[in-house]
């Protein structure tokens, strides 16, 4: 007993291929006259553009606040008793570099170079 397999035919497979051509012509059609739905009509209040915040300077210890300014850290405990600014964290003296510069111009301890 044999089995005689039949093949597609040219014009069964062009019906396929045809098919699938009108079917994505359609979906595309459908895409381009899609409405959107009522409720995402209405506008959406834009949010007030946001300004970046700046990071918070870090707070550094006396030793490298004496290295940064290129002195011994008992100069700098000498200003502390003079009223440089800082904190206490834990016991420990803290620092912020841009505010000891501002003291330190302030009290003639650090001058522009002529």
């Amino acid at each position: 007993m044999s089995v005689r397999m039949t093949t597609a035919t040219a014009p069964h497979r062009q019906s396929i291929s045809a098919l699938l051509d009108a079917a994505s012509a359609d979906a595309a059609t459908f895409r381009c006259k899609a409405v959107a739905p009522p409720w995402a009509v209405a506008e959406v209040p834009t949010a007030p553009p946001v300004e970046p915040v700046p990071a918070p300077e870090s707070r550094v210890d006396k030793r490298a606040l004496a290295a940064h300014f290129g002195m011994s850290v008992r100069w700098v405990e000498h200003r502390m008793k003079e009223g440089l600014p800082h904190e206490h964290m834990d016991g420990r003296a803290r620092f912020r570099i841009r505010e000891s510069e501002t003291w330190l111009r302030a009290n003639g301890h650090l001058k522009a170079a002529e």
